[in-house]
């Protein structure tokens, strides 16, 4: 986290990020026209917003899961359980961070097994 930030702030920014992740939790369970834009809507808000709290992490989860759930949108990846498996970790990751973040240190890396799981599942057919 930024140092430099006042702590009232970070707060409502993790609060607001759990209610983000809240909602896109909610999401996954109907991933139709609709519900992927708003996942895509809350998903690119945590990208844009990580970096400027220090939390890069954030950003590089939010953006594989954006990344993903466009390709489905576009229909250049098909929604298989696996994918909806990884995309629910994702979220399952981001709410970790923001509770690590809350207590004043994260440790999640870009070597957790979030990141593998996308490599292996959201790749794009041949097309």
């Amino acid at each position: 986290m930024q140092e430099d930030l006042p702590p009232e702030l970070v707060r409502e920014y993790i609060d607001a990020s759990l209610d983000k992740l809240t909602r896109m939790d909610e999401c996954l369970r109907c991933l139709d026209e609709s519900g992927r834009e708003t996942f895509l809507s809350l998903a690119h808000k945590l990208k844009g917003t990580g970096g400027v709290y220090g939390l890069a992490v954030v950003s590089d989860i939010a953006t594989r899961l954006d990344d993903a759930v466009r390709l489905v949108r576009d229909g250049e990846l098909t929604l298989t359980p696996a994918l909806l498996e990884a995309l629910s970790l994702g979220v399952t990751v981001l709410r970790e961070v923001f509770e690590q973040a809350s207590s004043g240190s994260v440790t999640l890396t870009a070597d957790h097994r979030f990141f593998g799981e996308m490599d292996r599942v959201a790749r794009p057919g041949p097309g």
